[in-house]
């Protein structure tokens, strides 16, 4: 991963947290890549909610993604802890939504 798609990233993971609509959004496409069978398929359409330097952002993360097939995050990039603390803070929220204590926000 190249440089500016390191920082994209890391600007991404920092902005994913929080229930605001583009913290979702967000939030929605890094999960998409992490695990998309349980996080689902993210829809590009709803990028038009991000203003330019985020959607530039999502960019740089997209075009690295498409250079390596969306291929697994792998353990030996420094995003990966990042990416996994995303996730299972995710797996919380739901879990707390199922049983009725919501932490968002």
């Amino acid at each position: 991963m190249n440089e500016e798609a390191q920082k994209s990233l890391s600007n991404l993971i920092s902005l994913s947290y929080g229930n605001d609509k583009y913290q979702i959004c967000i939030k929605d496409f890094l999960l998409s890549w992490w695990d998309e069978v349980t996080f689902g398929i993210f829809d590009m359409h709803r990028l038009s909610c991000l203003d330019d330097e985020k959607r530039k952002d999502i960019s740089n993360v997209f075009s690295y993604l498409c250079l390596t097939g969306f291929i697994y995050p792998s353990q030996s990039t420094p995003y990966f802890e990042k990416l996994e603390r995303l996730a299972n803070w995710e797996w919380e929220n739901r879990e707390e939504l199922r049983t009725g204590e919501h932490i968002y926000g």
